[in-house]
């Protein structure tokens, strides 16, 4: 509670303080009659239209936490990845999965993707569709060219952005056609075969009436990670190359056509397709030492390097996606619109990736490349009526969701969840069989919601504002197991045919709701705060085994929230300063912890999700835009994260009970800033401006496991058997004693330079380093040391880029 006062009255002081100052500056401004103080030459600062109330708004006149980027913002920032979002946005952690440590998932505020059957507690949202995919099953990747904005929504959205949003939203605008001929072109070359090809081409069809915008993205970069040769593959027995991962391997194209045929009626329609064939792997990491006193780790081979030992074969299938995605809004009066956005999303993949999750030559943790991908149908349907009453005085939005969700469920279709080998046992040196299992899921998932949510003007500066959704939940998961050993060949693979199945499904519902107040000191300066409740369903674990529990409950989160955002000037620089700090309560959060079962007496790691009795989280963030000069722009953000299990009972095995509430929160960063100086200036006689833009951001170490220091008694009996044969019943690995299941603290530098408008013509040229200083860093782990390896996610190294982009 203490920590709690602290931050309130911290951000207080940060609020009331610059409210204070920027209404003094307007006051005396009034009452002196003078003029204001003349802005900066050249306003770097600018505005952004954002829709977290699901309508157009300025981002500055919003009462919530938002980091909203333009297309050209992103290119500035050389954001064209969900890992590149990770140094521009105070609160996001970009992290990558336990389970397949090269794919990145997101946490707002520490609140992200938990790997298991639980859903992300951070949605993402493209054309105002969902991405609300099963756990592992591909869906619509996020895309980072020709938008309108790309949004970063803090703290629960569950009122106007569905159930799966207590940690945040993500929301993805793309551009839309108008009615002018145009578009651009920008082509990247640069270091490890880098290759970008982007461009869009505006057409109107008919005046005013029709238009259509055609936009494509192309990007091929070799990986920066490598295995050692001559590793023989677990699975085959054949002796591998040298292998490079972490590669980029994309191609992305985007249809948009909009009809005005009226002045009262407006269709969008978004055709999208995508191929990702990207080589995500773990590379090396620690491995398990018993020492005098209990458990230590050593370096693994290649450990501190972008080398490491592999037993697998990078060959996953790409990932392919298409969607459609139709708008229609029709305009009944000034007062009222009806507005109903229907979506298909189809998608193709492997869902493991085929990677090795241990970074290591043993059959740990390996993910062979699955006989056939995984495939995922969503649907969704959402109507909205949105008007204004009582003068406009009352803007308001009432409206439902269908979120249909459909994986394949015949017996040689249902998607492989995972597969895993074991070490092989040899008779001859070339004698060997291996045992392989594979894991099936087939999850249904039908959504249902209904909400309303109104902003009332009390005065010409206060309004409050009142939300509410009940959403009706069913989950349907067929799945089961199959296992078998065979031969060490060329052509081996794991099981293709469940050997049985089991079907769970339940129904869950339950409801989000929040008030908030905002005041308007000035046209530049907002005050607000409010209370939020969020709400996620719960799910199975489709692979546990008795004892290890076989579903989880949803949860829960009281949200309280107070922020400033304010635009001023200091000594002639006009600057922007938003400030928000929140305290979080949350009941039964979904966290997830590793096990084994057998499967035909073949052990197989599995994830196995539960809930946590009571956690909080409380701290602030800020961004800081200022134009100091003509020739320097100043952007600087900070967030402050801090969170604890209050109350967390373990009653995974029977009769027994335990806290787990020592353990550290995963994925919560306690520090985290950015720093970037904008140089800029004009050259002489028309030829162009120059920029030279350095950044610099820290981010502090982070857990990776919610079991780091105790685990949960149904984990401790399964080490016991595994490294005691049962002569010690629970045994105990403190993760973080022994030195893993983090993320170590980082500090990275990156260097823009631009020539914009080159020689007065319509050619802007950038060159671009990234990890200036060339720091070997990690973005996750693979969380499993405790079963004796742990692998690491390793961040790029330094790299060169060099754009052209030209708008015609």
């Amino acid at each position: 509670m203490k920590r709690f006062y602290g931050i309130v009255g911290y951000t207080a002081l940060l609020c009331c303080g610059t409210a204070l100052s920027g209404a003094a500056s307007a006051q005396g401004t009034d009452d002196q009659a003078q003029p204001a103080a003349a802005p900066a030459t050249t306003d770097m600062i600018g505005d952004i239209v954002v829709t977290a109330r699901r309508r157009e708004e300025s981002l500055q006149s919003v009462p919530l936490a938002i980091t909203a980027f333009s297309d050209d913002k992103l290119k500035q920032q050389a954001i064209f990845s969900s890992n590149d979002l990770d140094k521009a946005v105070p609160g996001l952690t970009v992290a990558s999965s336990s389970g397949s440590p090269g794919l990145p998932t997101f946490a707002i505020r520490g609140r992200g993707t938990n790997y298991g059957a639980a859903a992300g507690a951070v949605e993402t949202y493209f054309a105002d569709v969902p991405l609300s995919a099963p756990f592992q099953a591909p869906t619509l990747y996020p895309q980072f060219f020709d938008l309108q904005s790309f949004q970063v929504l803090k703290g629960p959205q569950g009122t106007l952005f569905g159930r799966s949003t207590t940690g945040g939203a993500v929301v993805i605008v793309p551009r839309a056609p108008d009615d002018t001929f145009g578009g651009y072109v920008r082509l990247q070359g640069g270091t490890y075969g880098d290759f970008q090809a982007e461009g869009a081409i505006n057409i109107p069809l008919a005046g005013d009436k029709a238009a259509l915008r055609i936009a494509g993205f192309v990007w091929q970069r070799d990986g920066y990670s490598h295995s050692f040769a001559g590793t023989r593959e677990t699975l085959t027995g054949q002796t591998l190359p040298a292998q490079d991962f972490n590669n980029r391997d994309q191609q992305m194209i985007r249809a948009t056509l909009l009809l005005k045929p009226s002045d009262t009626f407006t269709n969008s329609t978004v055709l999208t397709y995508q191929r990702v064939a990207d080589q995500a792997s773990a590379g090396a990491g620690r491995l398990l030492a018993p020492t005098a006193t209990g458990f230590g780790t050593v370096p693994d081979t290649g450990f501190g390097t972008q080398y490491s030992v592999s037993d697998v074969r990078f060959n996953n299938q790409p990932r392919t996606a298409f969607a459609a995605i139709n708008t229609s809004t029709l305009t009944l009066s000034d007062a009222l619109t009806i507005k109903n956005i229907a979506g298909y999303i189809t998608a193709k993949g492997s869902p493991s990736q085929g990677t090795n999750a241990d970074g290591n030559g043993s059959a740990t943790i390996s993910l062979p490349s699955l006989p056939y991908v995984g495939t995922n149908h969503q649907f969704t349907d959402e109507l909205q009526l949105q008007g204004s009453l009582f003068d406009s005085r009352l803007n308001f939005i009432v409206g439902g969701l269908a979120d249909i969700t459909r994986e394949p469920r015949g017996t040689g279709s249902i998607p492989i969840a995972s597969g895993t080998i074991q070490t092989p046992v040899c008779t001859t040196p070339t004698t060997c069989t291996v045992a392989v299992s594979s894991r099936f899921a087939g999850t249904d998932i039908d959504s249902f919601g209904l909400f309303a949510s109104g902003t009332f003007e009390v005065t010409p500066k206060l309004s409050v504002t009142a939300a509410f959704r009940h959403s009706w939940d069913h989950v349907s998961s067929l799945s089961g197991s199959a296992s078998q050993t065979i031969a060490q060949a060329p052509g081996a693979q794991v099981p293709s045919v469940p050997q049985t199945l089991t079907l769970n499904e339940t129904d869950f519902q339950g409801n989000t709701y929040n008030f908030g107040i905002d005041y308007h000191v000035n046209s530049d300066t907002l005050v607000y705060g409010g209370y939020r409740r969020g709400y996620k369903r719960g799910g199975f674990n489709d692979s546990a085994v008795a004892p290890l529990p076989k579903s989880f409950g949803p949860e829960g989160v009281d949200d309280f929230f107070g922020g400033l955002k304010t635009t001023f000037n200091i000594g002639g620089a006009r600057t922007r300063f938003n400030v928000e700090g929140y305290y979080d309560k949350y009941q039964g959060q979904q966290v997830s912890f590793l096990g084994l079962a057998l499967v035909s007496g073949v052990p197989n790691l599995v994830t196995v999700t539960t809930n946590v009795d009571k956690t909080t989280y409380a701290g602030f963030e800020f961004d800081l835009q200022s134009d100091v000069t003509k020739w320097l722009t100043l952007e600087g953000n900070y967030a402050y994260t801090d969170a604890n299990n209050d109350k967390w009972t373990d009653t995974s095995v029977p009769g027994l009970t335990q806290s787990l509430a020592d353990n550290p929160v995963p994925y919560v960063s306690k520090n985290k800033f950015s720093l970037t100086a904008r140089l800029h200036g004009e050259l002489p006689d028309g030829k162009g401006e120059l920029v030279f833009a350095p950044t610099v951001t820290y981010q502090d170490s982070f857990n990776t496991y919610v079991s780091s220091v105790t685990l949960p008694y149904a984990t401790q009996a399964t080490l016991g058997l595994l490294f005691t044969g049962g002569a010690v019943p629970l045994l105990n690995i403190n993760g973080l004693a022994a030195g893993a299941n983090l993320v170590p603290s980082r500090t990275l530098v990156d260097l823009r330079v631009e020539w914009n408008h080159v020689l007065g013509s319509r050619f802007d040229i950038a060159a671009n380093a990234t990890n200036l200083t060339n720091k070997t860093y990690y973005t996750g782990t693979s969380a499993t040391v405790i079963f004796g390896v742990e692998s690491y996610a390793y961040g790029p190294p330094r790299m060169f880029t060099f754009d052209i982009k030209t708008k015609f």
